[in-house]
């Protein structure tokens, strides 16, 4: 028995497979086996069944059987203690060595030899062999990822070994793990996935106290909750490593300072390994965090100020938490001291999203700066937080920061800091034979082949492609930014190699990515869709070796190249005249070519090249931002004529504010924003929607229908690239519609977005490397660094410091 005052251990991460595993018996698709030199063979020489593997190595070549073919490639044996086979060979008194191998790794060479059950060498007959999975791994490979298990080269000539039965092996019982998680809520973690059969009977844990006379006779929980998730991904396997986790539900609230023994019995594993605890705590509150959820980066003096109480206790459902009397909160000082108190408020029962009974605790009266955290007894705490008037500055200047690891150059010290690599080898890129069937190749166009000059831009979220239509959308979000708030963008403030020059840092960041995008307009003023390598990237952009390649011409494509460069025009005509009058005249030349073709390109599918497809199968919408871009920086009549003609032909819906695919907003919101005669009726339409369709949207998804009051992606089953960035694209389009309608009060709603991706969220985890106490790590952003940098670059697309009040 042990005694602890809260946790009973630290945690291990506990990779989600841990039981007997078959990895190859030959019996399902032999013919579609992997293999290298051996043969996956029927008959008599199987051990059982009807197939074996015959490794056939000579003295230069290795032998491998893959395990593609028995729902085991790429597998994550790391949570296993032994490999078991059975081998035999042609000759008697062989010996030979294996190897696992993946993608990315090879594990130890192991001798059989001692691990032969019966002892002695291989013979003709089979024998078993143990091998324990430890003597295998090595530094650097952890087993998390397997394709293949080789055998050793050999001098004997027509030497052959027949191997059946491979499997791996758990033989270790699971740790148990003990979590307070509130007065009436205990959990207990499990290392490993553990057979659910008898965990929800009460009578397999007992907590007892002497110090509480409501548990001086042994009582059950009432009820037990059970919950896995996937908490991180192994690096460099990216193989899950899963949270098993029991909640043992009490009636009776434990007390604070009192002293418990708690035991749990008959938890296996999935191979029949059971484990058992006895341990003794003191119930501590002031340990407990997850229940109580703040912004981790903190808040605005004057800005309102909201946490957040609740939690998911699996099937079990809602943490307990009275919904009439509501529990007290607690803002205190880093000396413990209370500063402020209040009274929580019940939300809502949110089964939908985070499936907590949720409840708003509300400290927006507060506004003295300082270090500070919430309290809710019996609940636990909150992460620290700070509240101050520079509270955004350095989230600020790292988000922006975070373009520059994105650069398609060297990234070198002084700027780069931790995170240095070099730069993606290719400087051109070659016109793809797919532009030779193009409707919109002609005379004057690049020959296939040719490799144009191809330098600078940002590297995508998980590839090493450079695309035009996501590259014109994070262009309007900067450019925009700048426009509405120039006093906010000062120059030599983020430390990247142009800064002190005397143009605000952000233009400098912004002028490496239109750098780049003028370099894809073809003779013609026609603007490629991408440039990407053929295929999806393995290595850091130094180790990238392959060609580039430019996929053809679209409309889309140039329309959104038309409306950027102009919009670039007017950003950089104070600080680099000549730079912004090239760009005006390559905007009015990929216009022209849009008069030329008039219809809409079809979407971009080249065989051979893996790489995004965006497709926008409509560019009406393309075209309208377009001719409002140019009307807005040249006031030049034919472009307000086309902006009508467009706009009339498109719905006027205006949603999407953000998206790669839809421009509708950002044509509106150009034409709204200009400083030239304009047609009002637009205008007023435009204001209107935003005000009845919009933000009423808005206003529902965020303060109503989300108990946290933060934007979320509309399908709850999706999780992938975009998903915790609803809430940054909600901020900054409050502070667009706060501007456009002069509806200043919007600034707080914008204010409030921030508190999801800052750790104000179910997981009171922050999506934002770098910030906060939990923040994620290893992130996946493509193969950018090397696997020895466990941290991430600071990054995060947010321009927080718009929200300074």
């Amino acid at each position: 028995m042990c005694k602890i005052l809260f946790f009973l251990m630290a945690v291990v991460a506990t990779p989600c497979f841990s039981q007997t595993k078959t990895l190859w018996d030959g019996e399902a698709n032999p013919a579609n086996c992997n293999k290298a030199y051996g043969s996956v063979i029927s008959g008599a020489d199987a051990y059982d069944g009807n197939a074996c593997f015959r490794a056939e190595p000579d003295q230069f070549h290795t032998s491998k059987i893959g395990f593609n073919c028995s729902n085991a490639w790429r597998a994550d044996i790391s949570g296993f203690n032994e490999l078991r086979f059975y081998i035999k060979s042609n000759q008697n008194g062989q010996t030979t060595s294996i190897r696992f191998t993946t993608y990315f790794a090879q594990s130890n060479w192991v001798d059989l030899v001692p691990y032969i059950q019966s002892g002695g060498g291989i013979s003709t007959d089979y024998k078993e062999v143990r091998i324990p999975l430890n003597v295998l791994k090595k530094q650097g490979y952890d087993l998390s990822s397997i394709e293949y298990l080789e055998f050793a080269t050999t001098t004997v000539n027509q030497l052959f070994f027949f191997v059946d039965n491979i499997q791996v092996v758990d033989l270790q019982s699971p740790n148990l793990m003990l979590q307070p998680v509130s007065d009436q809520v205990l959990k207990i973690r499990i290392s490993e996935r553990f057979d659910t059969t008898g965990c929800y009977k009460v009578r397999n844990y007992g907590l007892k106290s002497q110090t509480d006379p409501d548990y001086q006779v042994l009582r059950n929980p009432v009820k037990v909750g059970r919950h896995h998730q996937v908490a991180a991904l192994l690096s460099p396997s990216g193989a899950p490593i899963v949270d098993y986790e029991l909640f043992l539900i009490v009636n009776e609230p434990v007390k604070i300072g009192s002293v418990y023994n708690l035991t749990v019995n008959d938890i296996k594993d999935l191979s029949g390994n059971a484990a058992h605890l006895d341990t003794t705590f003191t119930f501590n509150d002031t340990e407990i965090y997850g229940n109580v959820k703040a912004n981790q980066v903190g808040y605005l003096p004057a800005g309102p100020k909201l946490g957040k109480l609740g939690n998911f206790l699996g099937d079990a459902w809602f943490m307990p938490v009275d919904t009439v009397n509501t529990p007290v909160f607690q803002v205190r000082n880093e000396s413990d001291q209370i500063v402020f108190s209040g009274t929580s408020q019940f939300l809502k029962a949110d089964s939908t999203f985070s499936g907590e009974l949720v409840f708003d605790l509300d400290f927006s009266d507060f506004n003295t700066p300082g270090t500070y955290y919430l309290y809710v007894e019996g609940y636990g705490r909150s992460e620290t937080f700070v509240i101050a008037d520079d509270v955004y500055d350095n989230l600020y200047k790292q988000t922006a920061r975070a373009l520059y690891y994105q650069r398609t150059g060297k990234l070198d010290g002084p700027y780069a800091e931790n995170w240095q690599r070099g730069a993606l080898p290719a400087t051109t890129a070659e016109i793809h034979a797919s532009h030779a069937s193009s409707s919109l190749n002609n005379a004057s166009d690049f020959p296939v082949g040719t490799n144009i000059p191809m330098t600078s831009g940002w590297l995508d979220a998980g590839d090493y492609g450079r695309y035009v239509p996501t590259a014109a959308s994070a262009l309007f979000i900067l450019f925009t930014a700048h426009e509405l708030y120039p006093q906010k963008f000062p120059d030599d403030y983020y430390n990247i190699p142009e800064s002190g020059n005397n143009i605000p840092d952000i233009l400098d960041e912004i002028k490496y990515e239109t750098d780049w995008l003028k370099q894809m307009q073809a003779p013609d003023g026609g603007v490629y869709f991408r440039v990407t390598p053929a295929t999806w990237s393995t290595g850091l952009p130094e180790e990238e070796l392959n060609a580039l390649y430019v996929s053809e011409k679209t409309t889309q494509s140039t329309a959104l190249f038309a409306a950027a460069m102009a919009v670039a025009s007017r950003n950089f005509k104070k600080y680099l005249p000549d730079y912004a009058n090239n760009c005006l005249s390559l905007a009015k030349k990929a216009w022209a070519f849009l008069q030329q073709h008039p219809e809409t390109s079809p979407v971009v599918n080249v065989p051979g090249i893996s790489a995004g497809p965006y497709p926008d199968p409509i560019d009406l919408d393309n075209r309208a931002w377009a001719a409002a871009e140019l009307y807005k920086t040249t006031g030049e009549q034919p472009y307000h004529t086309a902006f009508l003609d467009y706009y009339a032909q498109i719905p006027h819906q205006f949603h999407a504010t953000m998206s790669w695919s839809q421009h509708t907003f950002k044509a509106a919101w150009a034409y709204a924003t200009t400083k030239f005669p304009v047609d009002n009726v637009l205008v007023t339409e435009f204001k209107a929607k935003l005000n009845e369709e919009v933000l009423m949207n808005y206003n529902k998804r965020t303060m109503d229908i989300h108990a946290y009051h933060g934007a979320y992606h509309p399908f709850k089953g999706y999780v992938g690239y975009g998903t915790f960035g609803m809430a940054q694209s909600y901020a900054f389009d409050y502070i667009m519609f706060s501007f456009l309608l002069s509806k200043p009060e919007l600034l707080d709603l914008a204010k409030i977005q921030l508190d999801i991706p800052l750790g104000n969220n179910p997981l009171s985890k922050t999506m934002i490397t770098g910030f906060g106490k939990n923040s994620p790590k290893p992130l996946y952003i493509g193969p950018r660094l090397k696997t020895s940098l466990r941290r991430p670059f600071p990054a995060f697309r947010c321009l927080a410091r718009l929200l300074r009040s």
